[in-house]
């Protein structure tokens, strides 16, 4: 798709979707801000929209997700280049992190993860696994009501896990009191 610089550019990915789970992957010759808008095909229909974000680098927690009613919380995961391999654990208040599955994501494709088999509201930590592509993941949290479905996603940001080290040197004299 060519773009002109300083325009909007509105692209209708739905007769690609096919009303399966899918990532987007956009790459260019100069910077974009691009942004995915997901509707739920009611009329009017519910909407959740998403901003870019960069793939998982280590474990990472979407605080909300719950499966209380007609609330139900699956996850959606893409691996663009080469296939991945993740660890999903439940995080529910006051219990033992519970370890819902370990999923693998063939090369090129998305791939819906049901968390069904935790119940209440809980957190949900993904890991990718040693040797694992990119992997791209999404909370979807949606609601059936008789007066059309509530929907709302939110992406799982990379971890922040680096911690600066000072520069330290051998010294025999350390601890000693001076004088000694």
């Amino acid at each position: 798709i060519a773009l002109e610089g300083s325009r909007i550019k509105q692209v209708n990915l739905g007769s690609v979707a096919n009303e399966e789970p899918f990532g987007v992957l956009i790459e260019s010759d100069r910077p974009v801000v691009a942004a995915l808008r997901v509707g739920t095909g009611d009329n009017p229909p519910d909407t959740a929209y998403l901003a870019a974000t960069a793939p998982l680098g280590g474990p990472s927690i979407v605080a909300d997700a719950r499966n209380v009613g007609a609330l139900i919380s699956k996850l959606v995961l893409t691996a663009p280049d080469q296939a991945a391999s993740v660890a999903i654990v439940a995080l529910v208040a006051g219990k033992e992190p519970k370890e819902i599955d370990q999923v693998e994501i063939a090369a090129g494709t998305s791939q819906q993860v049901s968390l069904k088999a935790v119940k209440g509201a809980f957190a949900v930590m993904i890991t990718p696994l040693p040797g694992s592509g990119s992997v791209y993941a999404s909370r979807v949290l949606s609601e059936r009501r008789t007066d059309g479905d509530l929907l709302t996603i939110e992406q799982f940001q990379p971890s922040h896990t680096t911690a600066l080290v000072p520069d330290v040197v051998n010294d025999l004299s350390a601890g000693l009191r001076p004088g000694e």
